[in-house]
């Protein structure tokens, strides 16, 4: 991102130089005067730098898009963990420590261990 906005700054101060709009620039022939003072480019290096602009500008969007996607998911990931952290407290709030129940749930392992046993015993036989 840095990288980003280093090149931003460095193509707007150096576009200031550039004879980018039409009042500008202007065609000159080899050996004429310029009818200005400033920097004179090939028409190829005004194009690589426009395409440079033009990349630049496309590189720097999908930065964005790609920061916005980062914060979606961001977002989406704190919601999952508030969502996590809810279910556990609900899941701890009903948890119970009843002996009743354990004992309960003792038995019923005990009788189905019985009834398993039992019927292997019939089967076998």
């Amino acid at each position: 991102m840095n990288r980003i906005i280093l090149l931003v700054t460095i193509v707007s101060l150096f576009s200031n130089y550039l004879a980018f709009g039409d009042d500008e620039a202007t065609t000159l022939a080899k050996g004429q005067p310029a009818p200005f003072s400033g920097f004179l480019i090939t028409r190829e290096k005004a194009e690589k730098i426009r395409l440079m602009d033009l990349n630049l500008q496309f590189q720097t969007k999908r930065g964005d898009i790609l920061q916005t996607q980062v914060n979606l998911l961001q977002d989406q990931n704190n919601k999952n963990i508030e969502h996590i952290s809810n279910l556990s407290s609900t899941i701890a709030e009903s948890k119970s420590d009843n002996i009743y129940g354990k004992i309960g749930f003792f038995v019923l392992g005990a009788v189905l261990t019985g009834f398993v046993s039992y019927g292997i015993y019939r089967s076998a036989k």
